[in-house]
């Protein structure tokens, strides 16, 4: 992969998490309100699936070093992004009879968790498929966080100042969906790395 793909696709992968971490905030708003309570529920769930993505992303790149592996993490975050306030609707009036500390972890888990899943495993994917040269895998590492981080910091901003307030969760899950099929899309262009 070049370094450009690999930028882009780690800027989309940030967006991305930033988008449905935003939407299923709100989504939970609704149910469990905007307490502290609430967003310790969407931070934990937000940092443990991060943590199982990298892991499980790492594990499965290094057996299959190939872009595929992209294309299948960018599709299926997608659809699970573009899933989000449908499942929303039908799980959170349900998981309101848990309480709000067991109800809005269990909402977090449920309708954030799979998507931050795959995202998280995108990173080790960008970082293995983008290192041409094991002499420069910390830079490209860093160039992976960097642009997953502005991804995130840019997404954020829109998502939160204009996106959602103007046009609701719904078009802006399907404005995440689609830039993950973008990164979907990107990544089928890419080449793997000669071994």
């Amino acid at each position: 992969m070049t370094r450009n793909q690999t930028a882009i696709l780690a800027a989309a992968a940030g967006a991305g998490m930033l988008a449905v971490e935003l939407i299923v905030a709100k989504l939970m708003a609704g149910t469990f309100g905007t307490s502290l309570n609430v967003w310790a529920s969407v931070l934990a769930v937000t940092m443990l699936s991060l943590a199982a993505g990298y892991f499980a992303g790492g594990a499965w790149v290094d057996r299959s070093p190939r872009p595929a592996v992209l294309t299948k993490l960018f599709g299926v975050a997608a659809a699970l992004a573009l899933a989000a306030p449908w499942l929303g609707a039908v799980a959170l009036s349900g998981l309101a009879g848990l309480g709000l500390a067991a109800g809005s972890v269990a909402a977090a888990l449920l309708l954030l968790g799979p998507a931050l899943v795959f995202l998280g495993m995108t990173s080790p994917a960008l970082i293995r498929l983008g290192t041409t040269d094991i002499e420069q895998s910390g830079s490209t590492a860093g160039l992976v966080y960097a642009f997953t981080t502005a991804g995130g910091v840019a997404m954020s901003l829109v998502c939160s100042l204009w996106l959602i307030p103007s046009l609701g969760l719904r078009i802006a899950s399907l404005a995440a969906a689609a830039l993950l099929t973008g990164g979907a899309a990107l990544s089928l262009t890419a080449r793997a790395r000669p071994d």
